[in-house]
């Protein structure tokens, strides 16, 4: 009898998991697809207004991106000799 009930109770489990698997997957689908047309909604904009802007300077905002690099201090001359002795 715990046999059966067991064997019950995982092929249950099993089931709910596909079904959570499943929804999860179609709502990653869903984000996914409404993301991808917000990009593309932006991207035509941005084209939309560089174009309406002809003879104008063009300026498209976008974030700023930080590209400086870490110091890094070159040793001085006394430090390459002392290390070098």
């Amino acid at each position: 009898m715990k046999a059966l009930f067991a064997r019950w109770m995982a092929g249950r489990l099993e089931n709910r998991a596909r079904s959570l698997r499943r929804s999860l997957r179609d709502y990653q689908r869903r984000e996914s697809a409404g993301i991808n047309v917000l990009e593309q909604r932006s991207r035509g904009l941005r084209l939309y207004a560089a174009w309406a802007q002809k003879g104008k300077p063009i300026r498209i905002h976008e974030a700023p991106v930080s590209l400086s690099l870490p110091a890094v201090s070159k040793p001085s001359f006394r430090e390459v000799a002392k290390a070098a002795a």
